[in-house]
């Protein structure tokens, strides 16, 4: 049933080039491995707007909450690093 509401809800150009396929997890990945851009991108980009990110005119107030948004933002596309020690179990325990 997913499979045939998959086939029957994307662009009939789409459709031909997974019509053969046995299950709507292989269309899901089909269209992840065409569409998916990944986060290096976007990274880049918000590096690159703390590197040249300049107070100017701007109160010092300004400018660090502007710094910080970046900084946040960078932090929400890099995630966590998955560890098991006991370090970063108190540390997740402590975001939680």
């Amino acid at each position: 049933m997913v499979l045939s509401w998959l086939l029957n809800s994307v662009e009939p150009d789409l459709a031909e080039g997974v019509v053969y396929a046995d299950t709507a997890h292989e269309i899901w990945k089909d269209f992840e491995d065409r569409f998916s851009q990944g986060n290096a991108p976007w990274i880049y980009q918000i590096q690159n707007a703390i590197a040249f990110h300049i107070q100017g005119s701007m109160p010092v107030s300004n400018y660090y909450t502007k710094l910080k948004g970046y900084w946040d933002e960078l932090t929400s596309y890099r995630g966590t690093p998955s560890c098991s020690c006991d370090g970063m179990k108190s540390y997740n325990k402590f975001k939680e």
